[in-house]
């Protein structure tokens, strides 16, 4: 593996003072399998999905002793692995990746024993990291979202537990944050869903998002290609799922509220000329999506 690489992930690993969360007291009713994760399994070749918990201890550039790292949905998943091999992510995975703390998790498995401290690294082959400044809520469940048709299924990682659902909900994103692109992401490009799965045997079952992890890398389109010209007007577009801007005509430009919104830490200010009089339209985009 490079130095450079090496580099990369160490930033992505820096300490971390627990786990992010919430009060028990917030956690509302949820399906009981989602309460219920599978034990841990002995160090095994098979994959497995993780989160970065934290380095054991944090030299000038790099990681020393190792890293933390907690398998999800199992009860005593907490592992100490020699090293983060991450030869296998591409480059744009790993600048998404830089400085994402315990907002990443990896699928990956664990590697031979070191003969000398007996302990394993970890081989990773995949890596999601979720929205800035926002945490998991304690007992939340991992999930993958799969469709078969027009069905839905939530299934937990590292368990063989899934359940057919009707909706997932998003509701939990950041002021400005393009629902319609976190949706897609989970529907369509493989994102991890942090929640509940919510709703009794009387009704469609949802699947609430606490956080969301975007499947690394995450880039803007495959976007038409169209060209609009406008003359003396202004052209317009909007945004679609894949943050690409779609034309949807021209307009003449008119006053326009002259606030401009901020986003919060993290996040980066986008905005577009829209529909009907060439005002701005805005989002928050989390800021590793520019990396």
């Amino acid at each position: 593996m490079t130095t450079s690489k090496l580099r990369v992930i160490a930033g992505a690993a820096l300490i971390v003072a627990g786990c992010a969360g919430h009060d028990d007291n917030e956690i509302t009713a949820t399906t009981t399998a989602a309460l219920e994760p599978s034990p841990a399994t002995p160090f095994a070749p098979t994959d497995t999905y993780a989160v970065l918990e934290r380095c054991a201890v944090q030299g000038e550039q790099t990681c020393v002793g190792g890293y933390w790292i907690r398998e999800v949905n199992r009860v005593d998943g907490l592992r100490l692995v020699s090293a983060l091999d991450v030869s296998r992510l591409g480059t744009e995975a790993l600048a998404q990746a830089s400085g994402g703390g315990n907002e990443l998790v990896v699928r990956g498995a664990f590697g031979p024993a070191d003969r000398r401290t007996g302990l394993h690294p970890f081989l990773v082959y995949e890596a999601w990291r979720g929205l800035p400044d926002v945490g998991p809520i304690l007992g939340d469940g991992y999930f993958t979202v799969n469709k078969d048709g027009d069905e839905l299924f939530a299934s937990l990682v590292n368990t063989g537990w899934e359940k057919r659902i009707g909706t997932v909900s998003v509701a939990f994103a950041p002021r400005l944050v393009d629902t319609a692109w976190l949706s897609s992401r989970v529907l369509e490009h493989g994102a991890l869903v942090a929640g509940r799965v919510e709703g009794s045997a009387f009704e469609a079952l949802r699947l609430d998002a606490n956080q969301v992890y975007v499947r690394l890398p995450d880039t803007v389109g495959p976007c038409p290609m169209e060209e609009l010209f406008c003359g003396d007007e202004t052209a317009t577009y909007e945004r679609d799922e894949n943050r690409c801007l779609v034309p949807t005509g021209c307009a003449t430009p008119r006053a326009c509220p002259m606030y401009i919104p901020v986003c919060d830490p993290g996040y980066v200010l986008r905005s577009w000329a829209s529909q009907p009089a060439a005002c701005p339209a805005y989002a928050c985009d989390p800021a590793f999506l520019s990396l």
